[in-house]
């Protein structure tokens, strides 16, 4: 028996089965009508048997019959029930039944999502004809549904039956943002953006960010930004660049950060800009982590911290930005160059490179260090004392790293906090154990925006060592060590198990908690960083 399919024609409103074929008109007689009602029963009862059995094909055109009333009474939970048997043995017409089924809820409830999804499944499975009779309801009717589904798989392509194709694409996609379909006029945006037609998208974007789409937000604020299509307007360019920042779009948290760093078309705040770049920094934005540290590199509305500009530098060098510092390194800072040779950070990377080496050389770092302590930069008093605690030198010693340590974080250097606490949490180095200083130090330097003391606090306050056990505030220290910059391995485990069990009042959620794993850092990223930096 050939083959039978589904078609709506929208014009008639009315259902066909694949392989009706045209019946002559005969004038009914007594004796012609129960000799056609016999043959229809004796092919019905076939067809059933064959269904039965299994048979896809069987399945598929005695759904037809009960779907149009062929043959048989209509019932279109009936004709639902075979093809989606027909249809579990991939029979690409009988899945595209199931779709007519879904789309017109006939047997069960109306559904569009569904029904786009069962189409594109049989469109992928090669049903090429399906496409061409779509193509032909919106020629006849503009059917909206059939403008989306055209508009989807040429936009995304289905498969080997149909390609993506941007012309095609654009031609449907157009039709559906007419019909305020936002998630069209968002594509035609893209596409146009892609071919970098910008008059054309721009006003695209700006429909789309109307309607509240977070990218469109970001895109617009992009355009008005930089020109792109028509005239620079910052001011404005920054309340949709805000809209979609608010909405967790990275580009947009670092975009708006730069115009308030600069002071671009809005009022300067480095504080609001930290922030923003810290957001984007968090969901591994390259640019963002680079910012970071500059802007700790440069006292710009924080306390001016090496230690920590280098940790987010060195951590944006690992992304990709190597390069980026290795030049301002060597690069004077003169006139209009804003390069590091000759400052004191460069004089501070120097030393610290010549104490990370595998061959450390203590006493030019010390030198080194000696200049920029005089000229009151705490952390250099720290490094000072980093180095008499190596008892690998020969010149180590106790009393010294321990006074350089404390003359540091009495300059509330977070970074001497830092190593304090953990001198007092093991009673090494000439002290006595001392938990109370220990949870002191470590608050300090989580105060003064150290990550890895964060860590160290959420590591306690996780297991219940030296204070009381409270997971909620051990997740709020590891949330807040991701959001500035850095998670060890230990803090990344504890805080993925809070996740994969649901503890401390978060929810069960595995894939955050495999992410989170990703995120734990075993060693700091200035050591590579550090050892592999050549200075002119």
């Amino acid at each position: 028996m050939r083959y039978k399919y589904i078609m709506l024609t929208v014009a008639m409103a009315l259902f066909a089965a694949y392989n009706a074929t045209a019946q002559k008109k005969a004038t009914p007689n007594k004796q012609a009508k129960p000799a056609a009602v016999n043959a229809d029963s004796v092919e019905v009862r076939k067809l059933t048997d064959d269904a039965k059995k299994g048979n896809s094909e069987a399945q598929n055109t005695l759904g037809t019959y009960y779907y149009s009333g062929k043959k048989v009474k209509q019932n279109y939970d009936v004709a639902l029930k075979w093809f989606s048997m027909a249809a579990k043995q991939k029979h690409v017409k009988a899945i595209a039944n199931m779709g007519l089924c879904y789309q017109l809820g006939r047997g069960i409830k109306q559904d569009s999502v569904m029904a786009m999804k069962l189409y594109k499944e049989s469109i992928k499975a090669g049903n090429a004809e399906l496409v061409k009779q779509r193509e032909e309801n919106v020629v006849k009717n503009k059917s909206a549904f059939d403008i989306n589904l055209l508009a989807d798989i040429y936009y995304n392509g289905c498969g080997n039956t149909v390609k993506k194709n941007n012309e095609l694409a654009l031609k449907y996609l157009k039709m559906a943002a007419a019909n305020n379909s936002l998630e069209a006029t968002v594509r035609v945006a893209t596409l146009y953006d892609q071919a970098k037609m910008y008059t054309e998208a721009l006003p695209y974007y700006q429909k789309a960010a109307t309607k509240g789409d977070a990218v469109s937000e970001y895109k617009y604020g992009d355009y008005l930004c930089n020109g792109k299509g028509t005239k620079v307007d910052k001011a404005q360019a920054a309340a949709f660049l805000d809209k979609a920042a608010k909405k967790n779009v990275p580009n947009a948290m670092l975009m708006l950060g730069d115009l308030l760093y600069k002071g671009d078309g809005v009022q300067q705040d480095y504080a609001k800009a930290m922030g923003l770049y810290k957001l984007a920094a968090a969901k591994s934005n390259p640019v963002a982590v680079w910012n970071v540290g500059i802007i700790y590199k440069n006292g710009q509305g924080v306390k001016q911290n090496y230690v920590i500009a280098l940790q987010w530098l060195a951590d944006a060098a690992s992304k990709g930005m190597k390069d980026n510092f290795q030049k301002l390194l060597n690069e004077p800072n003169v006139e209009i160059k804003n390069g590091w040779k000759n400052t004191d950070f460069y004089s501070f990377v120097h030393a610290m490179s010549l104490m990370e080496s595998t061959t450390p050389d203590y006493a030019t770092a010390v030198k080194e260090l000696t200049i920029l302590e005089k000229k009151n930069i705490a952390v250099a008093s720290t490094l000072l004392g980093l180095c008499y605690s190596d008892k690998s030198w020969k010149k180590a010693n106790e009393k010294k790293m321990m006074a350089y340590y404390e003359k540091a974080a009495k300059a509330d250097d977070p970074y001497a906090n830092y190593l304090l606490a953990k001198i007092y949490f093991d009673g090494s180095n000439g002290v006595k154990a001392d938990k109370n200083k220990v949870v002191e130090y470590y608050e300090k330097a989580s105060e003064g925006g150290y990550a890895p003391a964060k860590c160290e606090l959420g590591n306690l306050y996780f297991i219940g060592k030296i204070v009381n056990k409270d997971i909620s505030k051990a997740i709020a220290y590891y949330n807040d060590a991701l959001l500035n910059g850095y998670l060890s391995k230990e803090a990344a485990d504890n805080l993925a198990s809070c996740y994969q069990q649901g503890l401390g009042g978060v929810k069960k959620d595995a894939e955050m908690a495999k992410e989170i794993a990703k995120r734990g850092k075993v060693d700091n990223a200035w050591t590579t960083l550090l050892r592999g930096l050549t200075f002119e």
